[in-house]
């Protein structure tokens, strides 16, 4: 089955820029997704809150005014702690240190391509055994799931 076929979860996108939040959308709807839209991090964190259970993952940019996307997963997880979240970013190397960030697992690189955003999401969001790395590793890091097929062929 093609893996844009699959889609049929709602999605919160959180970008500040307005470009690239229209081109997720366009990407994610194009692909079976209902998508939720947030400019920054704080906007992100009230829709979560506002829609409680029915946001299925997200998708947020590492980098945004008023909240970035690191502090804005921490708070997520607080109201939706089983809500598998992935960052996009084109700027990573001052985050590094804050969060686990594993591309191709939890984290995509602007630009992108379709294909890869979309894969890297539904195995977030198909992945069964979620590792909560807030739990295992401690109060400063973010959830990510595990997804072993990525690392294996």
């Amino acid at each position: 089955m093609n893996i844009c076929e699959r889609g049929r979860e709602t999605i919160l996108i959180a970008d500040d820029d307005d470009a690239v939040r229209f081109i997720l959308k366009r990407i994610l709807v194009s692909a079976g997704y209902c998508v939720l839209e947030a400019r920054n991090g704080q906007e992100a964190v009230d829709l979560v809150s506002t829609n409680m259970g029915l946001v299925d993952g997200g998708i947020l940019d590492i980098s945004m005014p008023l909240m970035d996307g690191i502090e804005a997963r921490d708070r997520i997880s607080e109201i939706a702690p089983s809500m598998p979240v992935m960052f996009i970013s084109a700027v990573m190397e001052r985050f590094i240190n804050r969060t686990p960030l594993i591309e191709g697992v939890n984290f995509v690189r602007k630009p992108y391509t379709r294909q890869e955003l979309l894969s890297v999401l539904r195995a977030n969001l198909d992945n069964a055994d979620r590792l909560t790395y807030k739990q295992q590793f401690g109060a400063n890091t973010v959830s990510a799931v595990r997804v072993p097929e990525l690392f294996t062929g």
